[in-house]
């Protein structure tokens, strides 16, 4: 039977109010991804992190295990996971490294060595390099691209004792957000923290 006027003008006006709540609710997203309060830096699921038993990935990890962690004088050990956060779905930016097969899956200001210090995901295309452990030692590796990708995936942190560090995909990691590590620091040095400022990281 064909449709009459009537009722393809009602079909019409519910496609349009159907493709305007779409934009809005894609308005909304982008808004809360702009605008949001920043979080922590995290990795994806199935980031590889280096355990003295060998790789796993950071969403199977739990709290007790030892992953290796350097330290501040530049010692390979072990520590302890203290807590391992569930962060929600955030955008993932992939991180590609010289001698690696796959991108490091991160949110874009985890923070990351380097030979200038700690630095965010999104600063590594400008440096050109991070502070990998490879083969029991410490060396550079070459960035060789940073993605702001349209990927949003479950996203996982570590917190871990003492030295605060582990290795995602052989790449030296804080489990800390820069600014952070910065009050840790200020703490440590028995100067007062400046208070309200978040960890980076979105």
């Amino acid at each position: 039977m064909a449709k009459d006027s009537n009722q393809i003008e009602l079909e019409r006006q519910a496609q349009e109010r159907m493709m305007k709540g779409k934009d809005a609710r894609a308005d909304r997203a982008r808004d809360q991804e702009r605008y949001a309060p920043p979080k922590p830096g995290c990795f994806a699921h199935d980031t590889p992190i280096l355990c003295p038993s060998g790789w796993q990935h950071i969403s199977a990890l739990q709290e007790g295990q030892e992953v290796v962690s350097i330290s501040r004088a530049d010692e390979i050990t072990t520590r302890h996971v203290l807590k391992r956060i569930e962060a929600g779905v955030r955008r993932i930016w992939n991180v590609e490294l010289d001698g690696t097969s796959l991108p490091l899956r991160v949110t874009w200001g985890h923070p990351f060595r380097t030979s200038a210090g700690w630095a965010p995901t999104w600063r590594l295309a400008k440096i050109g390099h991070v502070m990998s452990f490879d083969r029991g030692s410490i060396a550079e590796r070459r960035v060789l691209r940073v993605q702001r990708t349209s990927e949003f995936a479950p996203v996982f942190n570590l917190v871990t004792s003492i030295d605060n560090t582990f290795i995602a995909n052989g790449a030296i990691v804080h489990n800390f957000g820069v600014l952070r590590q910065l009050r840790s620091a200020l703490s440590n040095l028995g100067l007062p923290e400046t208070t309200g400022v978040p960890a980076l990281g979105v």
